[in-house]
This record gives C-alpha cells, structure tokens and sequence, in this order.
C-alpha cells in the first residue's frame, strides 16, 4: 500500500508489487491502474492562499522528498532487469527524465526510442554517448526530433506543438506493457536536483498514471500504433505530421485497435482523433450532472461550448485554474472564454501561483471530472483545455472509468477547491 499525505488529504492506492519491487511482475498480464499527484510542499509565502510557493532551494528539497514516492514508482515502470524496450514521447526532455532512462538502460540495455524536441534530443544522445560510450549508428538509442526548437517564439518552428507525455514500456516476452501518461514533462526524479532553473523536482501541481496491461488490450495496440508512427522512420527524417496521423490510422485499422466504452482507460491520440475525443466529451457531459474542470486554461471554444451546454441544462460547472488567467500570460481570446463561462453560471477559482521571486510553480493540471449516479468518469492527458490543445497540437487524451483512478481525480478536485483555490476577488492577480 502507497499512501501519500498532501496538505490535510491523505490519497492512498493500491500498487500490486512484487518482492523485487517491480510493478506487476508476478502477473503481468493483469491490469494495473494507479493515479498519484504531485505535491508542492513549500514554505509559506505571506500571501493568500499561504503554502503555494516555492520561494528557495530549501522549499525545493521539501518538495522533493513529497514527491519521492512518485519518482520510486516511475523507477519501477521504467528499471527493471525484464524491460525490453522503452518508447517515449514528451515535450521536451529535462534532467530529471535523463536521469530515469539512463537507469533503466543502464539495468536491462533495451532499446529506447523517444521523440521530442531538438535540444532534448540532442543532450539524450550525448548523455548515451558519455556514459555507455554509444555509437552514432547504435540501434539501442534513437531520438526522433520533432522539428520544434527549444524557443516556442524561433518564427521556424512549426505551427503545432508536439505536446504528449508518454512513456511506454514493453516487459519480457510481450506478455505485459507499463504506460505511464501524465501532464507533466516527466520532471520527477529520485535524485535531487540543486538547479531548479528549469522546473526539476517539479513544484507544478501535476498528475501522473500507471496502468499495467496485456498486450491484447486496445490501450495497449493503440499506444504501439502511436509509438510504430512516430518511430517508424529514420532519425534524421523530418517530423511530418501528415504522414504521422496516416501511419497511425492505417495501424489502428490494420490491428482493430477499438476501444469499448467500458475499457477503464482509453486512450485518443489529437489531433488525429479530435472528432472523437469531442464527441466522447459532449456525451460524458450530457450525462453528468455536475462537471469539475481542473486546467492551467480552459480557453478551447469546442469546450466552452459543451460546458455552456451544460449550464443551459442546469448542471453544475465548477472550473479551478492557475491565476496566470488573469495576468498577461494568456491572450485576450482565451480570457473570453472564462468570462462567457462564469457569465453562463460556471463556478470558477484560481490557484494563486504568481509572486515575486518565485521559481517556475504553475497549477498545470488538465482533467475534468464527469459526475453523475455512478462511477464518475474522467478526461485527463497532456491537452491543455486550448484551441492548441484541442486544435492542431499532437496531444495524447485519456479517458477514466477505472473507480480507483477516478475516485484520486474527485478527492483531489475537492481538496484544491475547499483548501486552496480562491475566488478572484482574494487572488491580488485577479482582483479588482
């Protein structure tokens, strides 16, 4: 048993490990499902809400040993003697992920492949290259650039961003695949990391999955499909995106990779699929009747849409978002939508994470919770609410109906809403 204490709420989960300390090594082929978020656990900083940043390298070290338990658990997925292959995609690659795969390879030696972007690729193969001594032309390391650069202003970059964060690890004999997807860039390590400039050790409120399953599974053919399109070209061929979305259709037509409604995680890729994830959404919601937005921004008008709809027919909408909202962070567009929403009955706080001098601390969640007479079902994914997110950014969405997993998302909703989120007028931001 896992139990995790965040500031008054105690989450506790069920992780099936064996005596080695391997994630369902004993029986692969069952699935696994587990959901833990990360914990800022910072000094208080004089201002209201109090505790929400993290001002110093001391602030950093306590956030840090919270979330140690979630740095072991990703170590479980990932270093294992039985790993065979890890594929991976992520934003960009930080040290703190660097230093997880480097484990991993350093105990099995199964091949990874990982695309990301430019500068991420480049330092994953010089860290390979320093300490195992890999050639250029090793198969056991290859990092597909994206194309995008490491500045999101570079006029070169292309009009899209490659947004997912996943990693998906295949187990001796393909009997069994751990998927790890989160909404963070994978910023959690086991070691600490004295150099917070880029976020390590991360103190953004995030989330993180694990599921185990069989390789029969559609969750798991559909990720093989995703991972076969992005890595089934050279490394040095550029990202198309085009060729991407086709590859990966033909896949999941060839393997008949369907998701059935009652499959506890299913998995979408945008902006591939984007007609579906929208209509999976307008049916969650006109089944629900009470929605919960959790999101760094909300500013998509296909989901304003659907949450007006939802207001219309006199459901609940509560929405919690980090207070770079009211700052000059988002544009005006984006604003828009959350005055048409709160202007519609919406409920909306903010998590104040803005102060002088604090490092990189964002409330970066993005999940809404669909709630009705039974388990509650959950969206959650790298998307952020966006016309981005939900428009031509290359996302990875999941739906939740597994109870353990949903049950995390609504606790931890409701703690952020009673403890820490605060209505505009008492965010110094958002205030008049």
């Amino acid at each position: 048993m896992l139990s995790i204490a965040t500031r008054g709420l105690v989450l506790a989960f069920t992780l099936a490990l064996s005596t080695n300390g391997a994630i369902g090594q004993n029986k692969p082929t069952e699935n696994k499902q587990l959901s833990i978020f990360t914990m800022p656990d910072c000094e208080p900083s004089g201002s209201t809400p109090a505790g929400v940043y993290c001002n110093s390298l001391q602030d950093w070290q306590k956030t840090f040993e919270a979330n140690l338990p979630l740095a072991r658990t990703i170590e479980e997925v990932l270093v294992r003697s039985d790993v065979t292959s890890i594929d991976g995609a992520s934003y960009f690659v930080r040290e703190a992920l660097l230093q997880a795969l480097t484990k991993a390879y350093d105990l099995s030696a199964a091949p990874i492949r990982f695309t990301t972007d430019a500068g991420s690729a480049t330092a994953m193969h010089t860290r390979f290259v320093a300490r195992f001594g890999l050639a250029d032309t090793n198969t056991d390391l290859a990092v597909f650039p994206t194309g995008q650069p490491n500045n999101p202003e570079d006029e070169s970059a292309p009009d899209y961003v490659f947004h997912p964060k996943i990693l998906f690890v295949e187990y001796a004999g393909g009997v069994s695949y751990g998927i790890i997807f989160t909404s963070d860039n994978f910023k959690i390590s086991t070691e600490f990391i004295s150099d917070p400039s880029n976020n390590q050790n991360t103190a953004n409120f995030e989330n993180y999955n694990f599921v185990v399953a069989s390789p029969k599974a559609a969750l798991v053919q559909r990720h093989r499909c995703f991972f076969d399109a992005l890595h089934g070209r050279s490394t040095g061929e550029a990202f198309d995106l085009r060729s991407v979305g086709a590859t990966y259709s033909l896949c999941l037509f060839h393997r008949n990779a369907t998701h059935n409604v009652a499959d506890p995680v299913r998995f979408y890729t945008l902006p591939f699929e984007i007609d579906t994830i929208i209509a999976e959404l307008a049916y969650e919601a006109g089944s629900a009747t009470q929605i919960d937005v959790a999101g760094y921004n909300a500013g998509s008008p296909c989901i304003s849409t659907i949450l007006r709809k939802a207001l219309s027919n006199g459901k609940r909408v509560r929405i919690i978002t980090d207070d770079d909202v009211c700052g000059t962070n988002l544009s005006r567009k984006d604003k828009h939508w959350y005055a048409e929403l709160e202007n519609a009955g919406a409920e909306i706080r903010y998590m104040q994470t803005n102060a002088a001098g604090a490092l990189s601390h964002r409330f970066h969640h993005k999940f809404m919770v669909f709630l009705g007479s039974g388990t509650p079902s959950v969206l959650t994914g790298s998307a952020n609410f966006t016309c981005g997110g939900f428009g031509g950014n290359v996302e990875a969405v999941y739906l939740l109906n597994q109870p353990k997993m949903t049950s995390t998302y609504r606790s931890s909703f409701e703690h952020y809403w009673s403890d820490l989120a605060k209505p505009a007028g008492e965010i110094p931001l958002c205030g008049n």
